[in-house]
């Protein structure tokens, strides 16, 4: 069989390390950290051209977010301001790790 790739991913990283535990209770998902070390959740986002436009957002401790699912020519020059938006909201419901 043939294979190809459809979608692409967009990382980001925020200056803050993100309490992974408060955050998954604040915004309502689940955090396994035996299973996987970072939160993975959908968001909807006008970057996806599709009957479903939703992004899976995978946000590490290290504030690293990383964005996946983004299908179609995603120009990151003139979609920049698209990625702040969702970056500003993702980062105003993480919790901070307290120091």
């Amino acid at each position: 069989g043939t294979l190809s790739q459809t979608s692409q991913t967009v990382t980001a990283h925020l200056n803050v390390q993100v309490d992974l535990f408060a955050t998954a209770e604040k915004i309502g998902v689940e955090f396994n950290p035996d299973e996987f070390p970072a939160l993975v959740f959908l968001v909807e986002s006008d970057l996806i051209n599709s009957e479903n436009p939703q992004c899976r957002i995978i946000l590490f401790g290290s504030g690293k977010i990383m964005f996946t699912m983004l299908h179609g020519n995603i120009q990151l020059q003139e979609d920049k301001e698209k990625f702040h938006k969702m970056v500003n909201t993702i980062a105003s419901d993480l919790v901070p790790l307290e120091q």
